[in-house]
């Protein structure tokens, strides 16, 4: 994920200047692949030896918070990989450091451009297509066994929810302008969980359900996520505004537009629009 950040950040204009990385086989490699970069064993030796301006910080989610602590006391701007960080407490603090410093903090979320909820936005917000939305529900996951590395750990990477949930709900934020009124959420443990090495520090689904404060006329708007029933790996959202109106918005970018019959397919690409 490194190496991605650094390439898009090249191709935004900006110049990658500093890396500090524990595996020192990464920083040979970021030698090779950013000729000239100046390259650290830990981010405290490159708060000391490096003019760069913004930090990006891509690690393990239960050390987000110490990380962005450092960098915004030392006055750099941070943005940070999501989630953000473990707990409510360490984002508070984060956002108490950054007030302090008066630098920057901010939380990198890719799919705010997927192309998929981008032409969900032009549909609904936009073209109004289904009119005031009252309900989203959105579904990530699969059947397979988690995997035996760091993101499988619940207290470092702070579960599915954290992960994958932070990204379905910041699409249904781009959709709704409401204020959210009330969230809550459910875990699953169970099949999987035993089976690997992290045993009872596993979640095997999670997911929330988030109230939006709206117009009298609508009981409630909600979002869900992921589904625990998951039939795709990829992101899947459905828009309602009752039963004659809905857009789907499914894996392989494509958007489906009902209202009453028939239904039109839509393709979305998943790229970013130009700015």
């Amino acid at each position: 994920m490194g190496r991605q950040h650094l390439k898009e950040m090249q191709a935004a204009g900006m110049s990658p200047v500093a890396v500090a990385e524990v595996d020192a086989s990464r920083l040979a490699v970021a030698k090779t692949e950013f000729p000239g970069i100046e390259t650290y064993s830990s981010v405290s030796a490159m708060l000391k030896g490096s003019a760069v301006d913004v930090i990006v910080i891509i690690t393990p989610h239960n050390t987000h918070a110490k990380l962005a602590i450092e960098c915004l006391k030392a006055g750099r701007h941070v943005v940070c990989e999501k989630p953000l960080a473990i707990t409510t407490a360490e984002v508070d603090a984060m956002i108490r450091a950054a007030k302090s410093s008066g630098a920057m903090l901010s939380t990198y979320h890719n799919r705010h451009w997927d192309g998929r909820i981008r032409q969900a936005v032009d549909l609904v917000k936009k073209r109004k297509v289904i009119g005031d939305v009252f309900r989203i529900e959105c579904h990530m996951g699969g059947y397979s066994q988690p995997g035996d590395w760091w993101r499988t750990s619940r207290t470092i990477a702070g579960g599915v929810l954290y992960d994958w949930g932070g990204q379905l709900l910041e699409y249904s934020l781009q959709l709704i302008d409401a204020p959210i009124g009330e969230v809550s959420g459910f875990a699953h443990e169970g099949f999987w969980a035993p089976k690997t090495k992290w045993k009872d520090d596993k979640d095997e689904d999670e997911g929330f359900l988030a109230y939006w404060k709206g117009p009298a006329r609508h009981h409630r708007r909600v979002v869900q996520a992921p589904d625990p029933y998951p039939r795709h790996r990829r992101p899947q959202c459905k828009i309602r505004k009752g039963p004659s109106g809905e857009i789907q918005v499914e894996p392989r970018h494509r958007v489906r537009r009902r209202r009453g019959s028939p239904r039109t397919n839509l393709r979305a690409r998943n790229e970013a629009p130009s700015l």
